[in-house]
């Protein structure tokens, strides 16, 4: 990979601190291990909108992404994905367990 900036004349300016910018990979760059945050985006949608229990699923599947994504053995460019599968997955489990102790309450209430 080749970093823009550096030395040299003309070229463009060097980046901000604290800031990398990948302009082109290397050809056959594989990444150790295949992303899931696609998997874990819909598990979260679908979770919030039709299934709540896969919204658990997508949440842990975002989490481990994320953590897989910090120790550089998977694509970083699926981290945006990642992070928002995540906040779905945590949204929609949230729903999923008021849901629950909402129909736990009501049968309680019913049955006692």
């Amino acid at each position: 990979f080749f970093l823009l900036g550096g030395g040299g004349g003309g070229g463009a300016p060097p980046p901000r601190p604290g800031y990398v910018l990948w302009v082109d990979m290397p050809e056959g760059r594989e990444w150790a291990e295949a992303s899931f945050a696609s998997t874990a985006l819909i598990l979260s949608i679908v979770g919030l909108f039709a299934l709540g229990i896969l919204s658990p699923f997508g949440l842990v599947m975002a989490d481990r992404e994320l953590d897989a994504i910090a120790a550089g053995t998977r694509d970083p460019a699926n981290e945006r994905t990642a992070k928002i599968a995540k906040a779905v997955g945590a949204v929609g489990t949230t729903i999923l367990t008021f849901a629950v102790l909402g129909v736990i309450t009501v049968v309680g209430l019913t049955v006692g």
